[in-house]
């Protein structure tokens, strides 16, 4: 079980290191306005499933 932990934890070690070479951004970028639509409606996600899962 402990090898197979070791073999699997250095496989992924070793693969993150392959994706996280990738460049940095380049160019213009441009900002993003603050989208209120999809906070709001995360926000009555996030007060539905605890009122769905809390028992006050």
């Amino acid at each position: 079980m402990s090898r197979n932990f070791l073999i699997w934890g250095a496989t992924l070690f070793a693969a993150t290191g392959v994706f996280a070479t990738g460049g940095a951004l380049e160019g213009a970028v441009d900002k993003q306005p603050l989208n209120i639509a999809a906070i709001v409606m995360f926000l009555l996600f996030v007060a539905a499933t605890l009122g769905i899962s809390c028992d006050f």
